[in-house]
């Protein structure tokens, strides 16, 4: 199901309920209550569901997790992520700038940097406060419902927090998507430049994550979907 956003609860429900295998491309839905409903029914069917979340199949972002879970950069104390674009959406297709169609900028696109975390940490966080609006886009398109920024602070389990900021007119080279974790012997940055880990005690980088050649996490997620099939 590769489908705008808000069609995703009842194609993928229709598509359990029919004994079908599914493939559901994220955000899985676009409320609590459509969330909860495909939830449900996969879980009652024998079928296999699976979202498309397509970090979690790659096999050097595992790396990067496996390695912070074993406590490579002590206690997790921090992070922070970004998702900066020197452009706006495509104008052309319209159904992204209605936020009951696209589910805003913050549920159809930073859904992967939010899993990002909540698989960092462990779970879910336990609280959440945030800002948002549109400043620079405003009306355009005209009917636009979605933002063009915001910012999020999350709280997890055990006092670490997030801090997350997401918007549509970075300039040049400020255009970035990544994350940074803090920790209490070290951090860790991802990013489209590479990724770089960090010692408390020492000056400069201490090791590197290199990119897995050829790997494409995408078609390594549907190639789990088949096998679990």
């Amino acid at each position: 199901i590769a489908t705008p956003c808000h069609l995703h609860k009842e194609m993928a429900v229709a598509a359990i309920q029919a004994g079908k295998h599914v493939y559901c491309e994220k955000p899985l839905a676009i409320t609590p209550e459509d969330n909860r409903a495909v939830v449900d029914a996969a879980s009652k069917s024998k079928r296999v569901f699976q979202v498309g979340h397509n970090r979690r199949y790659s096999r050097q972002t595992a790396e990067v997790v496996r390695r912070l879970h074993a406590g490579e950069i002590g206690k997790l104390l921090f992070a922070r992520g970004q998702y900066y674009t020197a452009q706006d959406l495509p104008h052309h297709q319209t159904w992204k700038f209605r936020r009951d169609q696209f589910g805003d900028m913050i549920v159809e696109q930073a859904v992967h940097n939010f899993d990002m975390f909540n698989w960092i940490f462990q779970g879910p966080p336990v609280r959440a406060a945030g800002l948002g609006g549109t400043n620079l886009f405003v009306n355009d398109p005209p009917g636009r419902t979605i933002m063009d920024h915001y910012t999020i602070s999350y709280e997890y389990p055990g006092g670490a927090h997030v801090n997350f900021s997401h918007l549509y007119y970075a300039i040049g080279d400020l255009a970035e998507v990544g994350e940074m974790v803090l920790g209490s012997d070290g951090a860790v940055v991802m990013g489209r430049r590479g990724i770089t880990f960090y010692d408390r005690k020492k000056r400069g980088p201490v090791s590197t994550v290199e990119p897995i050649k050829g790997e494409d996490s995408s078609y390594n997620s549907v190639s789990h979907f088949f096998e679990c099939i």
